[in-house]
């Protein structure tokens, strides 16, 4: 399993602007990412989140959408080769006590690949994702987000490539200023 802890502030270089900003937050609300490779064509990736966790609602949708590319970014673009898609879950804790943590998985799996093999943009993933996530916003309003989970299934798996913290912002920038 690989562990990172967030980047201390000041390394690399961050965009600017409102990107920065959704950027800044999210980093800040992320303890730490996990990462694992159970066998070759699965990988599953992790972020937990910091006490005060956000909410499964629709102030957090944008935090919850770009927390989910950061994982993919980090971990399923660099290695995908051939056919790829994922599936996104959560874990909650409920806002109102009664029960422990509850994992799931949010709707059918979002394809990363056409039937082509050719990477799908990332804009009209991000689209996806944020379809996925508004509609159990909805059904999960008020809940905390400890946990968010992606598992990504390819074709095959090549060597995992690593961005750098700057090539993480530099992508992740992109997807929210497409302009």
């Amino acid at each position: 399993m690989y562990t990172t802890d967030r980047a201390p502030s000041g390394s690399g270089s961050a965009p600017t602007g409102v990107s920065s900003q959704l950027l800044n937050r999210l980093f800040q609300t992320i303890e730490r990412t996990t990462h694992k490779d159970p066998h070759p064509g699965f990988i599953i990736a992790t972020h937990h989140f910091k006490d005060p966790y956000p909410m499964v609602n629709e102030i957090d949708l944008d935090l919850l959408c770009n927390a989910t590319m950061d994982l993919l970014i980090q971990f399923a673009y660099p290695s995908l080769s051939g056919y790829g898609k994922f599936t996104i879950s959560y874990t909650i804790s409920p806002s109102y006590g009664l029960w422990g943590e509850l994992t799931f998985t949010l709707d059918n799996a979002i394809p990363l690949t056409d039937q082509d093999n050719k990477k799908i943009p990332m804009n009209d993933v991000y689209a996806l994702i944020y379809k996925s996530i508004q509609k159990y916003a909805e059904r999960y309003d008020g809940q905390f987000l400890v946990r968010l989970m992606i598992r990504v299934y390819d074709g095959r798996k090549e060597g995992k490539a690593s961005l750098l913290f700057r090539g993480k912002l530099e992508e992740l920038s992109s997807i929210m200023n497409p302009n």
